[in-house]
C-alpha cells in the first residue's frame, strides 16, 4: 500500500508501531493535546497543493502573494518537460514579485515562501 501519491492521507494505527519509515504521514491531530494552546492566532500558514497540469497553478498563485508558505507537490506533471519548465520560470516569477523565495525539494515538490522567509540551502545532518 503506497503513501506517496496523497501526501495528506492518514496512516492506521496500526502502522505508526512500525519504525519511522519516511514516506509516512501521521496525524497527529488526533492525539489529546497535552498543554493548551494559549498562543496568539499565526499570521502565516503553510499550504499544501497537489497540482496535476501547468494551467492550474493559477488556483494557488494566491497563497504566496497573501503572505502564505505553499508546498506544492508537482509530481502528476513531472514528465511533462514542457510544462515543467513553464512552472519553474512561473514560480520564480511569482517570488520575485514579492521578494519572496522557492527552492526545489526532492519527491517533485516545490516550496515557496513570501516575503520575509528565506530558504536555506545547506541541508543540515
Amino acid at each position: 500500500m503506497g503513501y506517496g501519491m496523497n501526501l495528506l492521507r492518514r496512516v492506521p494505527r496500526e502502522l505508526i508501531a512500525e519504525p519511522y519509515a519516511g514516506d509516512k504521514f501521521v496525524d497527529l491531530t488526533e492525539e489529546p493535546v497535552a498543554v493548551e494552546d494559549t498562543s496568539p492566532a499565526a499570521r502565516t500558514m503553510v499550504r499544501i497543493a497537489e497540482l496535476h497540469r501547468y494551467e492550474d497553478l493559477h488556483k494557488f498563485e494566491g497563497v504566496t502573494y497573501s503572505g502564505d508558505v505553499l508546498l506544492l507537490n508537482f509530481s502528476a506533471m513531472s514528465k511533462d518537460e514542457l510544462g515543467m519548465k513553464r512552472l519553474l520560470r512561473r514560480t520564480q516569477e511569482m517570488v520575485k514579485d514579492i521578494n519572496g523565495d522557492v527552492v526545489m525539494l526532492p519527491n517533485s515538490m516545490l516550496l515557496l515562501t513570501p516575503s520575509g522567509i528565506r530558504i536555506s540551502r545547506q541541508k543540515m545532518q
